[in-house]
């Protein structure tokens, strides 16, 4: 993988309220029948307390990259919005409507996978992960057998200990094969 060859795209969410639960805050897959790649360049995340006092101490959250190998769902819980699906902004003139798929809040979650990598980061301060180009996450399209395509999420998996407001992103190209 070279320098952005393919199509360029951000999709970005929130702010949205967070429960204070385990949950994919965003998941990106190719659609179905789409002969291309799904390269992921960067993830941003930045939280907001909801107590219009300010945050008075530092909490701690746990967020992953992993891959799936089933489809995290909302299971349509009390104070959840329910999976909204993301439509990607094209960053570059040339760049047509995404064939990549992307949701957030996502409370039922698919088989973990793999984790990609983990951090464990502070609500005080955004938090956001740009990749060199050889360690940038491909997701390769559906084959025709394997559909889905094995989706890659940005989990909360040990979340804060008190409901926030969070807003973030992801940065990825297509490329067709």
């Amino acid at each position: 993988m070279g320098a952005a060859n393919g199509s360029m795209y951000v999709a970005s969410f929130g702010p949205n309220v967070i429960q204070a639960v385990a949950q994919d805050l965003i998941q990106i897959y190719p659609s179905t029948n789409d002969a291309q790649t799904t390269v992921i360049h960067s993830w941003r995340l930045t939280v907001q307390p909801l107590d219009k006092s300010g945050v008075s101490q530092d909490d701690r959250m746990t967020l992953q990259v992993v891959r799936r190998s089933t489809l995290s769902t909302t299971g349509g819980a009390v104070g959840f919005l329910g999976t909204q699906f993301i439509t990607p902004t094209p960053l570059q003139p040339k760049s047509g409507t995404a064939v990549t798929n992307v949701e957030t809040n996502l409370n039922v979650l698919g088989t973990l996978g793999s984790v990609i990598e983990s951090d464990t980061v502070s609500v005080m301060y955004p938090w956001s992960r740009t990749y060199r180009e050889d360690q940038r996450i491909p997701i390769v399209a559906d084959d025709g057998v394997t559909y889905p395509s094995l989706p890659v999420c940005l989990y909360l998996a040990t979340p804060p200990s008190t409901w926030y407001l969070m807003s973030g992103e992801v940065v990825f190209e297509e490329l067709s094969t």
